[in-house]
């Protein structure tokens, strides 16, 4: 990577399975049991005791049931508490560096300036958490010793916010915010992962193209068609041919993401500027069954 590709330090915040949490802060009793929240006919997400019994997010209610008996639902379609719960937890990630919300249990944080202080001011020694790339205490680059630091302050980050709020977080940790995000998701409930410089090629050639942002089934399918399905098979298309064929915008971000680059920046986009309401129902598959339901 170029050193402008490992000048910065961004930390992924996701609040584990948020609903289900913020259900059971308000019902500390139903902490060792299995609990899904629901809206419409869904169990939209469930709390990892749940998921341990069978019980994944996105399920329909019955289905649920017949996975875990002993199941305890709690509507959540009154997004009020949530949304001021997350109100809550943003402000203290604001503290810390410029948070860009992705809804209202996920966040993107550059901790660079905070990062660099630290350098500045100390010789770190150790990574926080999970690392992919190993210990590189011994050999540590520029690049290695940000993220070092940047790993000392996510653990700061999700001590403050569990402190302060009561909701534990899962965070990533590296030098842009697609990998952070990815790295996020490795390992999970209220855990840390950090993808160092070195071992970013050996994590990204195995992934498929879904896992880029902005890549849809239909995007998935063209790639196919041309005999793409992992992040490394797409390095071997030269950004002309991507530019060919999604355009010069979009095929500069597949060249660079598929070799784990992403150059957007953390934008604080302030205040939501509007509120939106879905509603979601079973298929619905004929006139008349659609006259019925309106």
């Amino acid at each position: 990577m170029s050193s402008k590709a490992t000048d910065r330090v961004v930390i992924h915040l996701d609040v584990d399975c948020f609903y289900a949490q913020s259900e059971i802060l308000r019902r500390p009793w139903l902490r060792d049991r299995p609990v899904g929240v629901t809206q419409k006919f869904l169990v939209v997400t469930s709390n990892y005791v749940a998921r341990q019994l069978g019980v994944p997010k996105m399920v329909p209610v019955d289905e649920a049931k017949r996975c875990c008996s002993d199941l305890v639902l709690i509507n959540g379609e009154d997004l009020t508490p949530y949304r001021y719960a997350s109100k809550l937890i943003m402000e203290v990630i604001k503290r810390f560096g410029t948070v860009e919300k992705r809804g209202l249990d996920e966040c993107a944080v550059d901790v660079t300036e905070e990062v660099l202080k630290r350098v500045a001011s100390a010789n770190p020694t150790s990574f926080v958490g999970h690392v992919l790339g190993g210990d590189l205490t011994t050999q540590a680059t520029q690049g290695d010793l940000l993220l070092m630091v940047g790993t000392q302050l996510a653990a700061e980050i999700r001590c403050a916010v569990e402190k302060e709020t009561g909701y534990q977080c899962s965070c990533g940790i590296s030098h842009n915010k697609m990998l952070a995000k990815m790295a996020c998701s490795l390992n999970k409930p209220n855990k840390q992962t950090c993808i160092t410089q070195s071992a970013v090629n050996d994590f990204i050639v195995p992934l498929p193209v879904c896992k880029i942002p902005g890549v849809g089934r239909q995007t998935e399918a063209t790639l196919k068609e041309m005999g793409v399905e992992t992040m490394g098979d797409m390095q071997s298309l030269t950004l002309a041919q991507l530019s060919s064929k999604f355009g010069d915008r979009f095929g500069n971000q597949l060249f660079d993401a598929c070799r784990g680059h992403d150059y957007s920046r953390v934008q604080d986009k302030g205040f939501s500027k509007s509120l939106s309401v879905e509603d979601s129902f079973k298929p619905c598959s004929s006139l008349d069954k659609a006259k019925v339901r309106l």
